[in-house]
């Protein structure tokens, strides 16, 4: 008995080495065919599967991080899971964390940061027209895509130096952040305007399963905003009785 058992760990053993030393462009090229509806897809890949990076990230076919580098993480095999660890980027854009492929194709990030332009934030999410742009950093907890649907998330966006950019000169709106959660399967963001910048903001987005969201924002300029604040926040409709403005939208994701 304690011979074959010794036969069926050494031949794991082996079947393991033969997977960790395979060429990830081999394999990658193989998944990625299966996967033709993914958002994202690596290029420049190279090394193993067990230890391999790719010279970029992209995200709907633009550019989000370059420099990605992952490394097996075997024993969540025992979850019946290949995770990796990941971490990339440079100066302008960095990410960190850990990424788990389940059986049924679904993908569990966690520990995850990541700062990075807004503007690329934007692309990665098919959003490139938005006139904005500044600074973002991500702190995810949690977040679980299952069908290329997002399903759970926990952590924590920040925006810094969020500007407007259609007028002349970038109109600087100030520092936000979103705290995000998850609510009885609803995902549910908080957000509001953080220290003392020209605009006071808080709202909530929520996205529900069947990916319907709903999303309401009030702002207003505070006492010392400069005129052109002014007039971008009063475009935005009538002021309610304290002042605000209020933004609205609903859609639902593609």
């Amino acid at each position: 008995m304690k011979r074959r058992w010794y036969v069926v760990a050494a031949s794991m053993t082996f079947l393991l080495g033969l997977v960790w030393q395979a060429p990830a462009a081999t394999l990658y090229a193989w998944f990625s065919a299966k996967q033709a509806n993914a958002g994202a897809a690596l290029y420049g890949v190279q090394g193993s599967v067990g230890d391999g990076r790719a010279s970029s990230l992209r995200v709907n076919a633009q550019p989000l991080l370059d420099d990605l580098h992952w490394h097996w993480t075997l024993w969540r095999l025992l979850l019946a899971q290949a995770a990796f660890r990941l971490d990339g980027g440079g100066e302008q854009a960095s990410l960190e964390g850990r990424i788990a492929v389940l059986p049924t194709g679904g993908v569990n990030l966690d520990g995850l940061h990541a700062r990075l332009p807004l503007k690329t934030l934007l692309v990665g999410a098919g959003q490139p027209y938005l006139p904005l742009d500044g600074r973002a950093a991500l702190t995810l907890d949690t977040l679980k895509i299952r069908s290329h649907q997002l399903r759970a998330a926990e952590g924590t966006v920040q925006l810094q130096g969020l500007a407007w950019t259609l007028a002349a000169s970038p109109v600087n709106l100030g520092d936000f952040k979103a705290d995000i959660t998850t609510d009885h399967d609803d995902i549910v963001a908080k957000i509001e305007s953080v220290g003392p910048g020209p605009v006071e903001a808080n709202g909530e987005l929520k996205l529900t399963p069947d990916q319907n969201y709903n999303f309401h924002l009030q702002w207003r300029p505070r006492a010392d905003a400069s005129a052109m604040v002014r007039n971008l926040v009063g475009s935005t409709g009538t002021p309610d009785s304290q002042g605000w403005f209020h933004l609205r939208q609903q859609g639902r994701l593609p």
